[in-house]
């Protein structure tokens, strides 16, 4: 269940996605002066004071714990779980605890300081984006539906402050950006909703006069005198009068706008981020799943995603590099990489991309969930790729997407994952053809000397581009063995998963990696598989074997399947049962086992 509750106008509170507002001034009342203090105590006597003033009823105590009630139920949908929704200090008085993202006020609050930092570093564009960030979190002025009392009252005050604050710090920075032109239109309202604000004339004038509109600039000054002079009787200040005289002596600084002398610009830091990583020379087997991918990645029109998953060894981390490379000039702002097996949480990934974008010592927001707001926030008006590896559930993904369309995401997934908009693609083993092709492309010259063998080989590594790859370094870094004697060492299952292996291409620890990810009972059918059944298990079978019923058992088999621990051996149900047949790859099996027997070693081990 989602949350959010929006005071930057009309009072709103909305739960799934729908409108929950209570229609009940009293409660309003209530509800909104807790959400402008969240995650603050509100003295009992301020709210009897705002919702009664003077005079609260006999029975002020009780009819405000019912408004509380009520909106503890609004906000939480369930009674079960309503009480962590507004806590109650006995004796004191009651808080709102919503996560910040949770409240449009809170939400503004961080990005006005994101843009602060930003501003006091000199990243002028990054404080723009992040003020216009703040200033879209408001509908109108703040809880426009509501009479507020006398204690809500200064909060209201305090709200229109601080966006006319942010709104005016946006527009100096815009206009140290040379985006005069854009501004004028902006102003030319605000000074009209605003007819004695000498700051908002003066930007005014400036942007008129740097837009080659001299005349009209002078003319806004002195509509600006005349209403000073006619509303408060008094004339220009100093800065705006000696504004005025550099307009007509023509000599207004090109460079800093009247009130702005404390922006400056960093020193050029910025350029777009290259993280990807080396693009392989050649990948067999897998040009229609680049062409997908390749044509998805480039769609202009949307933020694309494209999530890649495959089993262990299958190469997903390769074509998911040799992709990249190919469409990175489609992403002129840059391409940021990071393999989540290499960080402890997205926000650990988040950082690390916005170091790479805005500089080593930029300001971070401390919460997972606001630093995946900023990227958002910085990405949506750049095209960037982002190139994740060992995704391993589908909210990692969420908190890693970018803003902007015409940015995309490719995802490297150690488990299916489905989303809304996004490009699913799945990896198979190679082909027997493909396999030769690999090892041909790696040690051709044995491959010609021993085809039969080479054919043995393939077959051996099952399709595997891991374990084809680490079959040919093997023999590419020792010349005076032949193919045969490689498969013969391989005949036997023992020592197979060793032979395969070269530096980082690990079968057995990819296998488990993954197998990490499952619980208890995944675990235990996973280990059943390998041991009970050398090559495919039915439904029913694997129910018998594991002592549960059958739909407990195709539940766990279609688990193991999601993390592409076991493949569905065709794709239709078996008649009369309607049950698929699955089926483990020999290799996975075999280091399914070799875990299973460290597991084992390590009980063994406990018990002595």
């Amino acid at each position: 269940m989602t949350v959010g509750v929006r005071v930057l106008g009309e009072l709103e509170v909305v739960r799934d996605g729908l409108l929950v507002t209570p229609s009940q001034p009293k409660v309003r009342q209530l509800l909104a002066l807790l959400a402008v203090n969240w995650n603050k105590v509100v003295r009992t006597e301020q709210l009897r004071t705002e919702l009664w003033g003077d005079s609260p009823p006999p029975k002020a105590s009780t009819t405000l714990q019912v408004y509380v009630s009520n909106i503890r139920r609004m906000l939480a949908g369930e009674p079960r779980s309503a009480s962590g929704t507004v806590v109650h200090r006995p004796r004191v008085g009651y808080a709102l605890n919503l996560p910040e993202h949770t409240l449009d006020i809170a939400r503004f609050a961080e990005l006005a300081r994101s843009g602060r930092a930003e501003l006091d570093a000199g990243r002028l564009e990054e404080a723009s984006s992040a003020f216009r960030g703040a200033l879209e979190e408001w509908r109108g002025g703040p809880l426009c539906d509501l009479d507020p009392g006398e204690v809500l009252a200064p909060h209201v005050a305090r709200l229109r402050q601080e966006r006319a604050a942010v709104l005016e710090q946006r527009i100096e920075v815009d206009l140290v950006l040379g985006r005069h032109l854009d501004l004028i239109g902006e102003l030319r309202e605000l000074v009209q909703e605003y007819p004695t604000h000498e700051g908002l004339h003066a930007k005014l004038m400036l942007a008129l006069h740097r837009s080659g509109m001299r005349s009209e600039a002078l003319s806004v000054f002195q509509r600006l005198r005349t209403d000073l002079i006619d509303q408060l009787g008094l004339e220009p200040s100093a800065s705006t009068r000696r504004l005025h005289q550099d307009l007509l002596d023509g000599e207004v600084n090109q460079d800093q706008p009247a009130g702005t002398t404390s922006i400056r610009r960093a020193k050029s830091w910025w350029h777009p981020p290259a993280q990807l990583l080396p693009d392989p020379a050649e990948v067999i087997g897998r040009d229609t799943e680049a062409e997908r991918i390749s044509g998805e990645l480039r769609e202009v029109s949307k933020l694309a995603v494209v999530t890649v998953a495959g089993g262990p060894g299958v190469g997903t981390s390769t074509l998911c590099a040799h992709v990249a490379n190919q469409v990175r000039e489609s992403f002129p702002d840059g391409q940021v990489y990071a393999d989540l097996l290499a960080h402890e949480s997205p926000g650990e990934v988040l950082a690390g991309f916005l170091r790479a974008i805005r500089g080593p010592d930029c300001w971070l927001p401390a919460s997972e969930q606001e630093r995946a707001d900023l990227f958002r926030s910085w990405t949506a008006r750049r095209r960037m790729l982002v190139v994740l590896d060992n995704v391993t559930a589908a909210e990692q993904l969420a908190l890693l997407l970018p803003g902007g369309e015409g940015s995309a995401v490719l995802a490297g997934c150690r488990r299916r994952i489905a989303g809304p908009n996004g490009l699913p693609v799945t990896l198979r083993p190679l082909s027997a053809t493909d396999s030769l092709r690999l090892l041909e492309a790696m040690i051709g010259a044995q491959v010609e000397r021993e085809p039969d063998a080479a054919v043995e080989l393939a077959e051996l590594c099952g399709g595997l581009p891991a374990a084809l790859i680490g079959a040919a370094t093997r023999l590419a870094l020792r010349p005076h063995w032949s193919i045969s004697r490689v498969v013969h060492r391989l005949r036997a299952p023992g020592d197979r998963l060793g032979e395969l292996s070269a530096g980082r291409l690990d079968l057995l620890a990819s296998v488990e990696r993954t197998s990490s990810l499952l619980d208890g009972d995944q675990a235990d059918a996973f280990q059943r598989f390998a041991g009970l059944f050398g090559t495919a298990v039915s439904v029913p079978e694997f129910a018998r074997a594991c002592l549960i019923g059958e739909r407990a058992a195709e539940s766990r088999l279609e688990q193991l399947v999601e993390l592409q621990l076991v493949d569905v051996e065709e794709n239709r149900p078996q008649p009369g049962t309607g049950y698929f047949t699955y089926r483990m790859h020999p290799l996975v099996r075999l280091a399914a086992l070799a875990i299973g027997e460290r597991h084992q070693e390590s009980l063994r081990a406990t018990i002595r």
